[in-house]
C-alpha cells in the first residue's frame, strides 16, 4: 500500500491584546485509506513577525490583523516590559 503524508492547518486562534496568531498544523500519514499516524505542531505569529512562508489563509489573516498601528503598539509594549 502507498503511504501518503498530508499537512493541514486545522486551527487558527487570535490571542489578544495584540492579535498574535496561534496556528496548529496537523500532519496525517495514511497507508491507503487508513490513518497510521497523526501529529500536531503549533507556532505563533506576533505582530511584526515574518509570515511570508505561511500558507495563504494565515497570510490573509495576518495582513488583516497586523496593521502598522498594531505592530507599533506591540513593539512599544515589548520595549516597556
Amino acid at each position: 500500500m502507498e503511504l501518503t503524508k498530508t499537512k493541514i492547518t486545522d486551527k487558527i486562534e487570535i490571542i489578544n491584546p495584540f492579535s498574535t496568531l496561534q496556528v496548529r498544523e496537523t500532519i496525517i500519514i495514511k497507508e491507503g485509506e487508513q490513518i497510521i499516524s497523526r501529529s500536531s505542531h503549533r507556532y505563533c505569529i506576533a505582530p511584526g513577525d515574518d509570515y511570508s512562508q505561511c500558507e495563504d489563509m494565515v497570510k490573509a489573516i495576518c495582513d488583516l490583523l497586523h496593521t502598522k498601528e498594531v505592530i507599533a503598539a506591540f513593539k512599544e509594549s515589548e520595549e516597556t516590559s
